[in-house]
């Protein structure tokens, strides 16, 4: 009783799924649903290893590229490191010998802190427009 009802059930949603795939149109959206029924119909789903081998071969393709690339352009980009560095390693040394002149100026400047500070930064109150009680003036 129960096995004709049951058959005739999954031989009507069978057809309808079948319809459904069929008016998705693209392999993707009938690959999804195929597997989204066999999913719901308790059969396992096909496992695919392409995917798998199609990355691990661009992967690696890339890789080749990427080291040929620099194999043929190692020279050029060990110079600019080495350009870049001389850069960095003078501009370093140029704000050392700022702040080192800066400090001497600070230091040889007699009065008080706020005077040797002031010194240090290169701003006096001529320079600033300030009077000695400190307005403009």
């Amino acid at each position: 009783m129960f096995g004709k009802r049951t058959q005739d059930i999954n031989g009507v949603a069978n057809e309808k799924w079948h319809e459904l795939v069929e008016t998705l149109g693209s392999t993707e959206a009938v690959r999804r649903a195929s597997g989204a029924w066999d999913v719901l119909a308790g059969r396992p789903t096909p496992t695919r290893a392409w995917p798998v081998l199609r990355a691990a071969a661009l992967g690696v393709a890339a890789g080749w590229v990427a080291s040929e690339f620099y194999r043929r352009r190692q020279p050029q980009i060990d110079q600019t490191i080495e350009q870049t560095m001389d850069k960095v390693g003078n501009e370093l040394r140029g704000a050392k010998h700022q702040l080192d002149e800066r400090i001497a100026k600070a230091k040889a400047t007699p009065g008080s802190p706020m005077d040797k500070a002031k010194a240090a930064v290169g701003r006096t109150n001529a320079s600033n427009g300030m009077t000695e009680s400190g307005y403009l003036g």
